[in-house]
């Protein structure tokens, strides 16, 4: 049985969740370019659907038959703490990558409605368009990028059907831009 949460259904989730959402949200951490609030209460609220459709599935009742039950509470619940660590975990596997590079906000405030092929995400430096792919190419595959801060080269092979050696030394000519950001 397969029930939709109605938009009384999801009134009903907010108000008894809400400041607990808020609160998990505030506790996930991260900053305000990778990973803000909302982006937090919003995978929260995610969590919550799944919670309710998986509920739907193996009790085989509606949703108002179990909302007010001390199990789908503690299980909701753990759920949500559960996918806090999960986003925690994903977050500091890119911090070090967030502290070799740090990005002026007010540029991203002013270049986050132009095409992404003039976005210059380093500040005043000139890219070619081959630079500017790579860039363009790992912001868009966040997996691009390994928990230690380096890039996966045969993922970028894959992304961009380049080889190895054509990755690698873009990759070079890459640090050599920014060869400046790392002197501090």
């Amino acid at each position: 049985m397969k029930t939709k949460l109605t938009n009384e259904d999801w009134e009903w989730l907010e108000e008894k969740y809400g400041k607990l959402l808020h609160h998990i949200s505030y506790r996930i951490g991260g900053d305000k370019i990778t990973n803000d609030h909302d982006d937090s209460y919003q995978e929260l609220s995610i969590a919550i659907m799944d919670t309710v459709e998986m509920f739907d599935r193996t009790t085989k009742k509606p949703f108002a038959q179990y909302k007010h039950t001390s199990h789908f509470d503690k299980y909701l619940k753990t759920v949500l703490w559960n996918r806090k660590n999960n986003l925690g975990v994903k977050i500091k596997r890119r911090e070090p990558l967030r502290r070799q590079i740090s990005i002026n906000e007010q540029l991203v405030k002013d270049k986050v409605h132009s095409p992404i092929h003039s976005f210059e995400p380093f500040g005043n430096e000139e890219f070619d368009d081959e630079l500017r792919d790579m860039v363009s190419e790992i912001q868009k595959d966040g997996r691009t990028i390994k928990p230690n801060g380096g890039l996966n080269i045969n993922r970028l092979c894959r992304n961009t059907g380049k080889s190895k050696s054509e990755i690698k030394y873009t990759i070079q000519r890459l640090e050599r831009k920014l060869q400046s950001y790392n002197e501090e």
